[in-house]
């Protein structure tokens, strides 16, 4: 039976243990090989305890730096090129957005798109934020 090859791209360690875990174990249970790719912080012992594959990538929520930002699309460009997924799930605005991006080059991929609150905008102090 072929195994199935499933991408999250998740922007925080912590969202991806409270909101995603149960959905990506089952995943697991029924023959996908999972790949989490996010910002970790101490978490991601905890998330390859699970049995998922982990890829490390700066996605700053708070940045409008267009170079970090193209930096970062071009780090997932190569970690799609070299995990080759099946299923691209990805949780929250940036990741959305730098997933949409590529989509026009990874066309063979389905894609998932998990729009999550609005929260770190609407609870940032810092002014460039709240436009």
């Amino acid at each position: 039976m072929r195994k199935y090859k499933l991408l999250y791209f998740v922007s925080e360690d912590e969202y991806f243990l409270s909101h995603k875990i149960d959905q990506a174990c089952s995943a697991l249970k029924n023959n996908f090989e999972v790949l989490v790719v996010c910002n970790f912080t101490d978490k991601e012992k905890k998330i390859q305890s699970y049995g998922f594959k982990t890829k490390h990538i700066e996605i700053n929520r708070g940045s409008i730096n267009p170079l970090r930002e193209l930096f970062c699309i071009i780090k997932l460009f190569w970690i799609i090129i070299k995990f080759q997924p099946d299923l691209i799930q990805s949780v929250a605005l940036k990741p959305i957005l730098y997933t949409t991006i590529l989509s026009k080059v990874f066309r063979k991929q389905k894609m998932i798109f998990c729009v999550v609150g609005l929260g770190y905008v609407f609870i940032s102090k810092k002014y460039h934020q709240k436009f």
